[in-house]
């Protein structure tokens, strides 16, 4: 005799897990994106909770320091791994310079200006402010006639350059 119809089993099989990858590495940046280099079958966070597939995040904040995170996606029969490390990038700045004179010039030594971005210190240029060497007046006598008089002046630097008008 035959026994009973048995009721069916249903078996569920766990899926396999994943060691988590290198911290991801640097494509490119700028004032507001950063881009990862891809890596096959890896999504990308900047806070270790939400995941994106693709490597470039935008909307950033200029000059700020961000974490980035890859891990293995998980697949049909594997779990998507734990994160990796996170990769450090400070996005780029976006500079706003001035110009100061760092030491004034003179009537014996040159001076130096820099210009130097407010924001991240950067120096983009450096200058030497020459000193005064010699002022010639193209005639330095005058008999008063009751009109205006005015001389030509031409100065120049300690370079030996004459230095325009429009500077004094």
């Amino acid at each position: 005799n035959a026994s009973p119809k048995s009721a069916a089993l249903s078996v569920t099989t766990n899926k396999a897990s994943q060691t988590a990858p290198a911290k991801p590495t640097l494509s490119s940046k700028t004032t507001t994106t950063v881009t990862l280099k891809a890596v096959s079958g890896c999504e990308y966070s900047k806070d270790g909770k939400t995941w994106q597939s693709s490597t470039k995040f935008t909307g950033l904040k200029a000059y700020t320091t961000y974490k980035f995170y890859q891990r293995k996606k998980a697949t049909s029969t594997k779990n998507a791994s734990p994160a990796s490390a996170y990769y450090s990038v400070k996005t780029n700045c976006s500079h706003k310079y001035k110009t100061t004179a760092t030491t004034k010039a003179t009537f014996t030594k040159n001076g130096k200006t820099t210009t130097k971005c407010t924001v991240c210190g950067n120096v983009s240029k450096t200058a030497t402010v020459r000193y005064a060497k010699t002022v010639k007046l193209s005639t330095t006598s005058y008999t008063y006639s009751g009109g205006v008089k005015k001389p030509s002046v031409v100065v120049k630097n300690s370079a030996g350059t004459t230095i325009s008008t429009s500077h004094y």
